[in-house]
């Protein structure tokens, strides 16, 4: 189930509110993504001495503990949770904050059924259906061991627009695989349906911070790669150096990288700062429309970072790509 807490404790504390803690809650949440538990741990339990009931410190706390194997003392932090977020729907009622962090506490708990119950109701509170929402219930079918649910909520949300067909090749997806026909069927629909591969790629015009206009249609005789990032996304940061040695290696010999940030509204000054700081030489656009940024929707965006490739005839051809995937997949695209 490590998936489905990273996912959630990063959407935690990607919320996280503006206080006097924010920049050190930050700083603990780059010691996760390097993977640091213990100066993480040393240090969630010293801002917890002043706060002791404060969830974003306390699912960091589980986090950490249950990374370094220290299972027994997780289960405790994480029935502590359960009993402050139980107390906060009683007082507050029941929102989607307060159930998605009980139902990330009850399957760590391996309280499936509960979580199941939870995470049915955290569905039916979305405004729109999510397709990691649907992720999530098929994780939990997977975690009881029950594969024709799982397969079903899989299905939902392939149909809601879920595109991480690699996260079927997972260790914890082997329940699935058992059943590899029907997992390729799947992932096929993934590819053919939801993201297009081998098709000619959605059009789009954007804003460029420069304030020129950027059509896609219009590249057409070079490759482009098309990234989704923003400079709060810490793995899109993590990849940005392959991103930019791919670029400084190809760029003369017909290879663009349009980048559309998914950065919130106040974040412009943050992001022409680390386009300089990095000196990221490529073009950008940015609205301010986080999530909402109209071409991350056409796209049907729901994770990032968000890497398409496109070759020369406007062709979608690669999708998802990381680290040496993307120098390779350029390569070959730029020899055709």
């Amino acid at each position: 189930m490590r998936r489905i807490l990273t996912v959630l404790l990063i959407a935690c504390l990607a919320f996280t509110v503006v206080s006097a803690q924010t920049s050190t809650i930050r700083d603990v949440y780059k010691l996760l993504q390097e993977e640091k538990f213990e100066k993480a741990l040393e240090l969630t339990n010293t801002l917890l001495g002043s706060d002791a009931e404060n969830d974003r410190l306390l699912s960091v706390q589980q986090y950490s503990l249950e990374q370094l194997g220290r299972t027994d003392e997780a289960k405790v932090v994480a029935k502590l949770r359960l009993t402050i977020v139980e107390a906060s729907i009683t007082e507050n009622g029941e929102n989607r904050r307060n159930l998605g962090t009980k139902q990330a506490v009850l399957v760590s708990l391996e309280r499936y059924d509960e979580a199941i119950v939870v995470a049915l109701k955290v569905d039916e509170l979305r405004e729109k259906s999510s397709p990691w929402t649907a992720m999530g219930i098929a994780d939990i079918y997977i975690a009881k061991k029950d594969k024709e649910n799982a397969f079903k909520w899989v299905d939902e949300a392939v149909n809601r627009g879920f595109n991480g067909y690699d996260y079927f090749k997972e260790d914890q997806y082997a329940l699935l695989q058992e059943d590899s026909p029907r997992v390729d069927a799947i992932v096929k629909r993934i590819k053919e349906e939801v993201i297009g591969i081998g098709k000619p790629s959605k059009d789009f015009t954007v804003k460029l911070l420069d304030g020129s206009d950027y059509q896609l249609s219009a590249q057409k005789g070079k490759v482009v790669l098309v990234d989704f990032w923003a400079t709060w996304c810490g793995p899109c940061v993590q990849e940005m150096p392959n991103v930019k040695a791919v670029y400084d290696a190809n760029k003369d010999k017909g290879f663009e990288i349009i980048g559309i940030s998914l950065d919130r509204k106040d974040g412009l000054q943050t992001l022409k700062d680390y386009i300089k700081e990095n000196e990221l030489d490529w073009k950008f656009s940015f609205t301010g429309g986080y999530w909402q940024d109209v071409t991350a929707k056409a796209w049907g965006v729901n994770s990032i970072p968000s890497v398409w490739l496109i070759d020369k005839k406007g062709m979608l051809r690669y999708f998802g790509l990381h680290g040496e995937e993307i120098k390779t997949a350029v390569e070959i695209l730029l020899a055709e």
